[in-house]
């Protein structure tokens, strides 16, 4: 920290003029050595101003952004978590390619689990390969190496998004390294724990969305919920945007068939960034095989209902706004085509729809038991990383 030069003893009796101006004199010597902004009053200084202030990278999924305050927080770090096959990939790497319609947009992906292909990260989801850099786990360098590309890539480029997929198959040095029956109990828990404090400041300095995909496990002796999220306690005390997700069955009458794609649940067991509101929200969305998020389909419900659009067996018929015919389908994917190949014309039948039902939400608040579940983790793991120098150096524990 820089030294203050020429300070007098604080006098017993003073005014708030001279308070303050003693206050922004010392801040204004402290930013000069710093060679940047870090003390100042939020009247005065408006880039700590803007440190206070959440931004977010939305989510093509609307639900999403809606229950999590706005997408994914820049200067801090989303967990994310869930079973195999549970949307947790293809969700980073679709609202990767969303938001790279901003031709600045810069993203990062650490893959350890083998798990992409050029189809799905550039046909699928559009990402353009020019700002999408990706590194592949070298098991030569173990986790630490890897990280430590990582940090070297976040000192000298301002990423939008990074993204570490996953926790559970970037394996450190001393496993890679010992024998198939060596004990090696909780070494990836302390080298998370390592990458916390080294990848702290890093994060809340920068505007990237720090982004870990990690593991359901079986937790033995656990309250509530035999499910918990691997990858140790100060990964968790870290995130201030934890996420679960979920596979569900689809039965009869849902939008889409078990053979079109996917229907996943959201859970939102810790979220930071929205102090004014309960955090504890779930969701869930479809999504289509070979495309992503699907919005077409789940809105014709609410179309029939706002009297926008009619079903009769096969026929799909839009309205205009005077009530006269626009267009007729015969079957559901002729009509989910069109509106594929006419974005335009779907996001105005959005706008007509929010106009007569201004909320259109799957999110919900958990129930009682669901919060109680969460809030008993929580506890738990603050008493696991209590001795932590994290806890000790942490001022906020929003990051």
């Amino acid at each position: 920290m820089a030294k203050v030069k020429d300070t007098k003893p604080v006098k017993t009796e003073q005014t708030l003029a001279e308070k303050l101006s003693l206050i922004d004199k010392i801040s204004k010597e402290v930013n000069e050595k710093a060679g940047k902004v870090i003390v100042g009053r939020l009247s005065n200084s408006p880039e700590i101003m803007d440190k206070l202030t959440i931004k977010f990278i939305p989510s093509v999924c609307f639900d999403f952004n809606e229950a999590t305050g706005g997408g994914y927080p820049r200067s801090r770090c989303t967990l994310i978590s869930g079973n195999p096959d549970s949307g947790k990939t293809a969700r980073c790497l679709e609202d990767i390619g969303y938001n790279m319609k901003d031709k600045s947009f810069t993203a990062l992906w650490i893959e350890s689990e083998q798990s992409l292909d050029k189809q799905m990260v550039c046909d699928v989801f559009k990402i353009d390969p020019e700002r999408f850099v990706f590194i592949n786990y070298d098991a030569n360098k173990g986790a630490e190496g890897i990280l430590d590309i990582l940090y070297g890539f976040m000192t000298a480029v301002k990423f939008d998004m990074v993204v570490i997929n996953s926790l559970k198959c970037l394996v450190p040095t001393k496993i890679l390294e010992e024998a198939m029956d060596a004990q090696t109990p909780a070494v990836q828990a302390r080298l998370w724990s390592r990458m916390v404090s080294k990848f702290l400041a890093l994060v809340a300095n920068s505007e990237t969305a720090f982004i870990l995909i990690t593991h359901l496990y079986t937790g033995i002796g656990t309250y509530g919920s035999p499910q918990v999220i691997s990858g140790g306690s100060a990964i968790r005390y870290w995130s201030s945007l934890t996420l679960s997700f979920a596979q569900k069955t689809i039965g009869a009458g849902e939008p889409i068939s078990k053979e079109e794609g996917v229907h996943i649940a959201v859970s939102i067991k810790k979220n930071h960034c929205v102090p004014d509101r309960l955090p504890y929200k779930k969701f869930d969305y479809y999504a289509i095989f070979g495309e992503g998020t699907e919005r077409i389909l789940t809105a014709v419900k609410l179309l029939v209902t706002a009297g926008i659009m009619s079903v009769s067996g096969s026929s799909y018929v839009i309205y205009n706004e005077d009530g006269s015919e626009f267009k007729k389908f015969i079957g559901k994917n002729k009509y989910r085509q069109f509106m594929i190949d006419n974005p335009d014309i779907f996001e105005e039948l959005m706008k007509r729809l929010q106009s007569v039902i201004p909320v259109i939400s799957t999110v919900t608040d958990m129930s009682d038991e669901e919060v109680s579940s969460i809030q008993q983790e929580e506890e738990e793991i603050l008493e696991s990383v209590k001795d932590l120098q994290l806890v000790t150096t942490v001022e906020s524990p929003r990051l």
